[in-house]
């Protein structure tokens, strides 16, 4: 398959998986080969929004397209929720794309700068240079509200010198007692400044409740002192904080861990969406698949066992659930079974409410997309005269070049999705160097593959698919009878040529229509096959042409090659590091290594012109 057929298949799963976004508010994240975070983004409708995608051959939106393999997408109430929530995804993640592409429209934010004594600004652009920034905010009025809080509250600096140039007498603001003077040599020192700082990022970062109770606690200390004056502005300061808040559902003024659940789904197949509000910011969206026996409350308590008994989920106060299991105390189980302290409780404010009802609106949707892939599997159950749904399939394919750094992939399919974990590649053992043989290269993977699984007692996939036609399957199928698993494994192979689905010792071919939710799946799997086979052989090329170049410059041999590589993968990442890194590396002084990073810098731009000049 061509690479340019390639990345339009890719496209076309792209757009299938955002045929399935709703038209509601929320929040889309676009991911790459690994599953790494490319991009975060919000909408006031998914579905346009995400379309608009594949209409913008803008170079920086077309470049995200061409890293990405998956979309997901969380649902909330409204546009400023999904602003908000995608405000605290990317400040999580910090995707790569988030800071070349973003929407046209720019929010504005407050800035912390990265000095002894910082300084608190507006600023709508984000400087690499260590500053710490807050928000966005969905105004400017908002944000000056803070602004105008934090300037008659704490007595930071405003003046803009940098470095600062030590005055003989303070300025203004600090007889108004709206600075604290670091101006002036002695009058304040960088720890009693940072502390105040501590407090502003405090307000800033959401934490309400904290910042609410030291201004109480400064305002009773003020008027104790009888500074009436300094009191009633750290009243007016409580006061404008507390009205401030935003009643919206992705962040408020509770600190306690939260979790709100939200459950859909029939027939024994459900999807469970936990929302995690830590600090009074939701920080995550976890979506479960889960698979039980017996009525919704059973299912709902099954899952609520297994999900808190792990530890990395203990960390929790209180589980939100519209109607909880009724017939057996959760709560007691966990504190007197597992010692948790953990109260499952239906909502009791609105808000609680409305947060299980996005929790339900998101399960809805993800039931939904996946029921989509199970029509399509049931398609291929029927098609290929399977005696049960292939819920876990298994793809190959194979990559060489000229019969060199020759490869096999192996990709898995679970319920209809990539399932990453059950990845893998392989290095062709069997090949003469410069051989060219596919049904030996895709017989010998196959051959170490299934006799993995049968030493180790693994289970056997459901279905097993290669990419090509009679040739390839009627190789794999030898291998499968030799080990005896013939008849427990389906196994099919598609031809690009027609997408003809062929099948061991029958000539005719198996036809899917167009379009099908079966065919989208085989086809999807046979792309990611290819895709796998490679970038694997492209990076074991990569690689040999890095060690040869680099073994070409003076005092690099085999074993500094290597060991370079080894560390950073690339000769562009090596000449991105600094020159006490790459003599801790190679073992070099750190003159050399200077010299080095030179050369390889040259070797980075000789090898572009000569891509230029092709």
């Amino acid at each position: 398959m061509q690479q340019s057929q390639l990345q339009e298949d890719r496209l076309q799963y792209l757009r299938a998986l955002v045929r399935t976004a709703p038209l509601d508010a929320g929040v889309y994240i676009w991911r790459g080969e690994s599953q790494e975070v490319l991009y975060v983004g919000k909408a006031k409708h998914l579905k346009q929004r995400l379309q608009s995608y594949f209409n913008d051959k803008s170079i920086k939106t077309q470049h995200l397209l061409s890293k990405a393999h998956s979309v997901e997408f969380t649902i909330v109430s409204n546009e400023y929720e999904a602003l908000v929530l995608e405000n605290n995804l990317i400040k999580r993640y910090q995707p790569p794309y988030n800071i070349a592409l973003r929407d046209q429209k720019t929010y504005p934010m407050i800035r912390i700068t990265n000095e002894e004594y910082p300084r608190i600004m507006r600023t709508r652009t984000m400087i690499k240079d260590g500053s710490r920034y807050y928000g966005p905010f969905p105004g400017i009025q908002k944000m000056d509200a803070y602004l105008e809080i934090i300037n008659k509250t704490f007595a930071l600096r405003r003046c803009k010198p940098i470095p600062l140039k030590m005055r003989q007498s303070p300025c203004l603001y600090y007889h108004m007692k709206q600075c604290l003077g670091p101006c002036v040599h002695g009058l304040t020192s960088p720890k009693e400044y940072q502390e105040q700082v501590a407090r502003v990022e405090d307000l800033l970062s959401g934490k309400i409740v904290q910042f609410s109770k030291y201004l109480m606690t400064q305002m009773q200390e003020a008027s104790s002192k009888l500074e009436f004056e300094r009191a009633a502005t750290l009243r007016n300061a409580l006061e404008a904080v507390q009205a401030m808040s935003v009643q919206q559902g992705v962040e408020d003024r509770n600190e306690s861990r939260r979790d709100y659940i939200g459950v859909a789904g029939s027939d024994g197949l459900y999807h469970i969406v936990v929302l995690r509000m830590r600090e009074g910011k939701m920080l995550d969206k976890v979506t479960f698949r889960f698979e039980g026996v017996g009525d919704d409350q059973e299912v709902l308590e099954q899952f609520l066992i297994q999900f808190y008994e792990n530890e990395e989920n203990q960390e929790t106060d209180v589980v939100y659930i519209e109607n909880p299991p009724q017939d057996f105390d959760l709560g007691r189980y966990f504190r007197e079974e597992r010692a948790m302290h953990l109260r499952v409780s239906p909502p009791i404010e609105d808000q609680d409410l409305r947060l299980i009802r996005m929790a339900f609106d998101n399960a809805v949707l993800d039931f939904a997309r996946e029921t989509s892939q199970e029509s399509g599997l049931i398609d291929l159950k029927t098609a290929l005269s399977m005696s049960k749904l292939p819920r876990m399939i298994e793809g190959f394919d194979v990559a060489q070049l000229s019969g060199h750094f020759t490869v096999a992939s192996l990709i898995t399919f679970k319920n209809g999705l990539p399932y990453r974990s059950g990845y893998r590649r392989f290095r062709m053992k069997s090949l003469k160097a410069g051989e060219i043989n596919d049904f030996k290269s895709l017989s010998e993977a196959v051959a170490r593959r299934f006799t993995k699984l049968i030493n180790e007692d693994l289970p056997l996939p459901d279905l097993l698919l290669v990419d090509g036609g009679k040739g390839q399957v009627s190789a794999v199928y030898g291998v499968l009878e030799a080990l005896g698993l013939h008849d427990k494994i389906t196994l099919i192979g598609i031809a690009k040529r027609e997408e003809e689905i062929f099948r061991p010792n029958e000539s005719k071919p198996i036809i899917l229509e167009k379009g099908s939710a079966a065919l989208r799946i085989l086809q999807a799997i046979r792309d990611e096959t290819h895709r796998v086979a490679t970038s694997y052989n492209q990076k074991l090329r990569h690689k040999t042409l890095y060690l040869e170049k680099l073994q070409s410059l003076d005092g690099i041999g085999p074993k500094r090659a290597k060991a370079l590589l080894m560390q950073y993968g690339s000769l562009g990442a090596i000449s991105r590091q600094s020159s006490l890194n790459i003599a801790r590396v190679a073992k070099i002084n750190q003159d050399r290594a200077k010299e080095l990073l030179r050369e390889v810098t040259i070797l980075i731009e000789k090898e572009s012109q000569e891509e230029r000049d092709i």
